[in-house]
């Protein structure tokens, strides 16, 4: 089983190494999209699009009219973007700030800039709304958001992607589970 770096493998030279492993590869949480025919290598992986979809259909089956997106650089970044951008042309809504949070550092405090940030950007377009990736930066917006004097969900909802520590937010939040125990037994 081979996780990489990025979720679309586009690189010859992993390519290269792959083939030559004598024992059959699996890709877990990635694309073998472009992979030469020769490897018959197998994938298996979450509809991360997909989830983020129903994050944005939760949203605004709730009312909102514009849901904003802040995610972390992570592999599945990039099909969590796609999915919400689906998702609010599906359902006609209106734009809202779409965010890149960077990878922290250790005795970084960039983080919290770009929650505020990510936030008065919200607050300045009325958006009410958001879906954050991961789990550790919704609570981190959670912080923010309950510094300004909001009620999550009341004033300002979030829907966090991972599912794997939202439940202990100060605020349990509402996330996405990717199907992980699946994706283990496929």
């Amino acid at each position: 089983m081979l996780v990489t770096a990025r979720p679309d493998v586009v690189d010859e030279e992993l390519w290269r190494a792959i083939a030559a492993v004598d024992t059959p590869v699996v890709l877990v949480e990635r694309a073998a999209d472009g992979a030469p025919t020769s490897l018959r290598i197998d994938a298996v992986r979450s509809d991360h699009s997909f989830g983020a979809e129903l994050a944005v259909d939760h949203l605004a089956e709730r009312g909102h009219r514009s849901v904003g997106l802040l995610c972390r650089e992570t592999a599945t970044a990039p099909w969590i973007a796609k999915g919400h951008r689906r998702a609010v042309e599906r359902r006609g809504l209106a734009s809202a700030p779409v965010m890149t949070a960077p990878s922290p550092r250790w005795g970084d405090d960039s983080r919290a800039d770009v929650l505020r940030e990510f936030l008065d950007a919200c607050l300045a377009e009325g958006v009410r709304a958001a879906v954050v990736l991961p789990d550790e930066l919704a609570i981190g917006l959670l912080s923010v958001v309950e510094e300004r004097g909001l009620r999550v969900p009341e004033d300002f909802a979030i829907v966090a992607y991972d599912d794997e520590v939202a439940s202990l937010a100060s605020v349990p939040l509402t996330a996405v589970d990717p199907p992980r125990t699946a994706v283990g037994r496929r």
